[in-house]
């Protein structure tokens, strides 16, 4: 579902921490290489644009006027630990 349709209404401002992949080059490695490997936890902050029961979607510029974005990001549920409403005042 659409959090706002067609972005008729103003989005809300989150944080969303998650953990994000890693993994090795393309190339062949020793098993002894995968001690190094670890995953990172990530702050991504955007407009809330839309949100599943698979994935968060955000965007990081709109156009209110318009419904244009730009830049948006889908995370995975599965890898997102905490998702923090943003109150900005003017």
């Amino acid at each position: 579902m659409y959090v706002e349709k067609q972005f008729k209404k103003p989005l809300s401002l989150v944080r969303v921490t998650w953990i994000d992949t890693v993994e090795h080059e393309t190339g062949w490695h020793e098993f002894e290489e995968l001690k190094d490997l670890k995953t990172c936890l990530v702050y991504s902050i955007g407009y809330l644009a839309k949100q599943d029961d698979k994935q968060v979607t955000l965007i990081a510029d709109w156009i209110p006027s318009s419904e244009e974005f730009g830049r948006s990001t889908s995370i995975p549920k599965g890898c997102i630990t905490h998702i923090q409403h943003v109150n900005i005042t003017d």
